[in-house]
């Protein structure tokens, strides 16, 4: 466990040097340290919110996943806390966390519940998609059309997965079988979770409830970015903050250090590059995005790790997150 620890911890951190060494290459120290001048506190602190909000939005979320069985506010401390987690810990293990946590307090099967898991960020990645590609053809982002078709052919994909997911889970199983062995190997496991947790969504009903929350999960958030990009003094629209908040989130689902350093901070500055903004300002931007999100998250976490300190304790005395 500890040797696989290591390996992700070093393998991630590899992966954020080399895309925060891309992200501050030709960027002026002092253009960067004179982006924080004037910074609205009131505003940050209207972003962080909203920001927050999106978080409880999560617990709904979560809830009509599973049929809406759970307390949504419950839901919402063990997404907090896995969130929180994620940000110390390699290989987004704070999604593992929090399928532990809800398990062992809502007495539920740890497996599916970390299949309903996989289930909410497979949501994620289709809204995200979705945020990315039409604010970018909405404002006519100047990118070779090519990557516009591939991201609506990724979205339909997405919806075609979703159905058959949903409706042939078993061929979906089949069909990985018929893949090489060395993707086989790295897909299968993520394929039978999410197969698990569609096994919770019961009819089209059920799956429109989830799109939609999940829809109603990222627009508190885009709105937390465009009132932090205001607070920054850029000049941002709801469709600027939508297509920051979908390239960057689309970036930090590549695997890397916890926290997402580096990643974050190349996709927000590629976002911003492309929306007009200078880079030296976009990397402070990034820069002051990325705390506060960090703060937002770990402090309304704090409280709730000491709620759940005998679920920690647990935890730490198993020295592994088995479900």
């Amino acid at each position: 466990m500890k040797r696989r620890y290591l390996r992700n911890l070093l393998g991630g951190i590899t992966v954020s040097l080399f895309f925060l060494y891309f992200a501050v290459r030709n960027v002026s120290l002092e253009r960067f340290l004179s982006s924080f001048h004037g910074v609205s506190l009131e505003l940050v602190v209207l972003g962080a919110f909203f920001m927050v909000l999106s978080l409880y939005v999560r617990g709904y979320r979560w809830n009509y996943v599973l049929g809406e069985e759970f307390s949504s506010h419950s839901l919402f401390e063990y997404n907090s806390m896995g969130w929180c987690l994620n940000h110390f810990l390699p290989a987004r293990m704070g999604e593992l966390a929090k399928a532990y946590l809800a398990g062992n307090r809502e007495d539920e099967s740890k497996t599916f519940l970390l299949g309903t898991v996989a289930v909410s960020r497979f949501f994620d990645i289709l809204i995200v998609l979705i945020l990315a590609v039409s604010a970018g053809l909405i404002l006519a982002i100047d990118l070779p059309s090519l990557i516009f078709w591939l991201g609506s052919g990724t979205v339909m994909a997405g919806f075609g997965g979703m159905f058959f997911l949903d409706r042939y889970p078993d061929a979906v199983l089949r069909l990985v079988k018929f893949l090489p062995s060395p993707l086989q190997d790295r897909i299968e496991d993520h394929v039978e979770l999410l197969v698990d947790g569609f096994t919770a969504i019961d009819g089209m009903g059920q799956m429109i409830k989830v799109f939609l929350s999940s829809a109603l999960v990222w627009i508190p958030h885009v709105v937390g970015i465009l009132i932090l990009m205001q607070a920054f003094g850029l000049e941002a629209a709801f469709l600027s903050a939508a297509f920051l908040v979908g390239v960057e989130a689309l970036g930090g689902m590549i695997p890397s250090s916890p926290g997402n350093l580096g990643t974050h901070e190349y996709f927000a500055v590629t976002a911003l590059g492309l929306l007009g903004v200078e880079k030296s300002t976009a990397l402070g931007f990034a820069v002051f995005y990325h705390v506060t999100n960090y703060g937002v998250v770990v402090l309304i976490s704090i409280p709730l790790f000491l709620k759940h300190s005998s679920e920690m304790r647990k935890i730490r005395e198993k020295g592994d997150l088995s479900v």
